[in-house]
Formats: C-alpha cells, sequence, structure tokens
C-alpha cells in the first residue's frame, strides 16, 4: 500500500503543470443547465456538446423553448471562441427542431460566458441575447451548465443522433484520461467502485426516464395537432357550409324581391315621409367639378334595395346592392351648392335587416369610403361639401 501511495505521489509530481493549466482551459464535453428568459419569466433546460476540430472549437446547442404552453426543442450548430477569459458562443444554424410554429427565420443567440472551475464542478455561466431584426427586438436572458464528466447519453447526444451528425463530435480526453491514470494507481476500493456503478446506473435510468417523457410529451403534442388541425378543418367546413347557406338565401331573397310588386314600398321620391339619422350623418370635403359615385353591399349580399337622392334629383332608382359597383358621374354646377345632402334610402331591408352598403366618392386621384345603413322608418345621409384651404378632407 505505501508503495502505491509513492507512486501516486511521483506520478503527480511528474505531470508538467502546462499539462494541468491547458485542462483547467479544456471545455469539450458535455455542459448541462438551464437557460433563463428576461421576457417570459421562464427557466428551461439547456444543453451544450463542444469539441475540437483541427484546434477550433466547434458544438451543438439544444435549447428547450415555450411556445404559450408548448415546449418545443431546438439543436443549433455553434460556433465557440475563448477571449481574455471568456467564451463566446453564436448560432451558426438551426439543424432540427420541434417547434410547434415556423420558427423565425435570421434569428440568431450570443451568449457571453465565464468558466469557473472548483475542485469537483466546472461551470459556464453568463447572459445572453438575440439579435434585433426588423420584425422582432433583442431577448435577453441568463444560462448556467455544469460539465459532465462521466459522458453517458444526454437529450443532446440523443438528437445528434438522430440528425446523424454525432460523429463529429471529438471530445478532448485529456482530463479524463488523467483522472484515470490517479484512479488505477490508488487501487480504488470494491466499495468506490460500487459507487461509481450505482450513479452511473442512476444516471441510465434518469436519462432513460428523459427520453420516455420526452417521447411522451411529443405523442401528446402531436395528438394535440393533430386535434387542432380536425377542430380548424371542421371549422372551414362549418363555415363553408354557412356560407353557402347564406347565399342561397340570399338568391332566395332577390328571386323574392323580383317576383314581388314594387309598389309595396314608397318611391324614392317619398324621402320626406322618413326621418334622417341626423347623429350619423357623415361628411365629405370634396375640391373637383365632378365626382364618382359607387355603390356596394359592404357585407354579405343580402338583397338589399336603396335609392339615393341628390336634392331631389334621384341619382339612383331602386338600385340592387352586389359586390360589383354600381356607378354614376356627378357635375358640380350652379344648380349643386357648395353644401349638398346625399340621401339613401331604404327600398327594403334584404334577407338580413337593416338595409347596409357602402357608398365611395371619387374626388379626382382621393377616393372616400363611407358605410351608411337605413330602414324603412330613418334615411341615412353623407352631406358634400367644397373643400376649403387648410380644412380636413373627410369625416
Amino acid at each position: 500500500m505505501k508503495k502505491n501511495l509513492f507512486k501516486i505521489f511521483l506520478l503527480l509530481l511528474l505531470f508538467p503543470a502546462k499539462l494541468f493549466a491547458q485542462d483547467n482551459q479544456d471545455i469539450t464535453g458535455l455542459w448541462k443547465g438551464t437557460i433563463y428568459n428576461d421576457t417570459t419569466k421562464k427557466t428551461l433546460h439547456y444543453e451544450l456538446a463542444i469539441s475540437k476540430e483541427k484546434g477550433e472549437l466547434i458544438g451543438y446547442s439544444y435549447t428547450e423553448f415555450d411556445f404559450d404552453g408548448k415546449i418545443g426543442i431546438g439543436v443549433k450548430k455553434i460556433k465557440i471562441k475563448m477571449d481574455n477569459g471568456k467564451v463566446l458562443i453564436s448560432d451558426v444554424e438551426l439543424i432540427d427542431n420541434s417547434y410547434p410554429v415556423n420558427p423565425p427565420k435570421n434569428i440568431h443567440q450570443y451568449s457571453v460566458l465565464t468558466l469557473k472551475n472548483t475542485d469537483t464542478i466546472r461551470t459556464l455561466s453568463g447572459n445572453w441575447n438575440t439579435n434585433l431584426t426588423k420584425q422582432f427586438r433583442p431577448v435577453t436572458g441568463t444560462l448556467t451548465v455544469q460539465r459532465k464528466s462521466d459522458y453517458v447519453p444526454t437529450y443532446i447526444t440523443e438528437k445528434l443522433d438522430e440528425v446523424r451528425v454525432i460523429n463529429q463530435i471529438r471530445f478532448d480526453e485529456v482530463h479524463n484520461k488523467i483522472q484515470g491514470q490517479i484512479v488505477v494507481q490508488s487501487g480504488p476500493s470494491q466499495k468506490s467502485e460500487d459507487s461509481v456503478k450505482a450513479k452511473h446506473q442512476e444516471q441510465v435510468l434518469a436519462d432513460q426516464k428523459a427520453k420516455d417523457d420526452l417521447a411522451k410529451a411529443k405523442a401528446e403534442q402531436a395528438a394535440a395537432d393533430q386535434k387542432a388541425k380536425d377542430d380548424l378543418a371542421k371549422a372551414k367546413q362549418d363555415q363553408k357550409t354557412a356560407d353557402q347557406k347564406a347565399t342561397v338565401a340570399a338568391a332566395a331573397a332577390i328571386e323574392k324581391e323580383k317576383a314581388a310588386p314594387a309598389a309595396e314600398t314608397p318611391p324614392a321620391a317619398d324621402i320626406a315621409t322618413r326621418k334622417m339619422d341626423n347623429d350619423n350623418i357623415q361628411k365629405v370635403y370634396y375640391h373637383s367639378d365632378s365626382l364618382v359615385l359607387s355603390l356596394y353591399d359592404n357585407g354579405i349580399v343580402d338583397g338589399d334595395v336603396v335609392s339615393v337622392v341628390l336634392n331631389g334629383q334621384v341619382l339612383f332608382s331602386k338600385q340592387m346592392l352586389t359586390t360589383k359597383a354600381n356607378s354614376k358621374t356627378i357635375y358640380i354646377n350652379q344648380g349643386i351648392p357648395d353644401s349638398a345632402m346625399l340621401i339613401l334610402y331604404a327600398e327594403n331591408l334584404g334577407s338580413i335587416p337593416p338595409n347596409t352598403g357602402l357608398l365611395t366618392v371619387r374626388d379626382g386621384e382621393s377616393v372616400y369610403e363611407e358605410f351608411f345603413s337605413a330602414d324603412l322608418k330613418t334615411n341615412a345621409g353623407i352631406m358634400l361639401i367644397r373643400k376649403k384651404p387648410d380644412q380636413p378632407v373627410s369625416q
């Protein structure tokens, strides 16, 4: 036993100090920890796999994201640099994901971490942020990961194996080789070996459980996505059916209106028998000597029929409103004062009361849209006013 202890002491003396210094700065390996989002105030799982290729550090990150309560997973290829004691990590590309929505383009995460070494734990911790784009503002947060010394497969190694890039990971084994030599020379007891095996078995079981939980979560997410897809398809079909019924009802109303005697409703010239909706009179300020007026139905075509009168002159007589414009040009002359009232008179209520429509007024290059509503007791009004300097265009 004394002879073995002497060999250990001698072995430690023979290790160059430079080798230990290099090992303390070696960040290759598997790192597990958490990432915190300052915006969502949530802490989620985060892993790193860092290796060295021709003297350059490369690696991959495994990140969980919360999408309104749904957890998505993203695996990214990353770049790593060491600069003045800081570890700088930046995204290169997204190589795999299980996001419930399409990920936004040109969003990259940048992390500035500090390496801390203790007797048994190596930690990388610091801040991260995303870049600013035209659509998204930067997001910030913190992350902390610890290096795993046993190299037991984790979430990230499972994902890298799935996307067939696991063979690109080459970990620096110097640290493990040194530790292995010392352990062999010291002749570990059967108890310590059993403890190591037990911990390894616990880790295997924990990782298997995590893998099973992830598979279950994916299955549940897939079922939820399918249900949402089915619900959306049903909603679309229901809407299509409702639209078809409305179209049929509108067509029937139009046919009924054609077949009905035209004299059931007072003519357009009899606008004085109805009151004006003075609280909702709209104003249009114009400057041209001619205006183009166009009538449309502003919703579902349901057989609305209107007449439009300007200063006692009928411009549109019993005009049915459809999605196709019915237009008329009026010329501003001495017979039309600078302030004139357009009165919209409901000839019927259509199949969906009240009678509603859209009147557009083209004034040169400008077009003004005025929505109106009338019934068999009330007329709608739109005031046409010649525009003066510094006066608003429309109200």
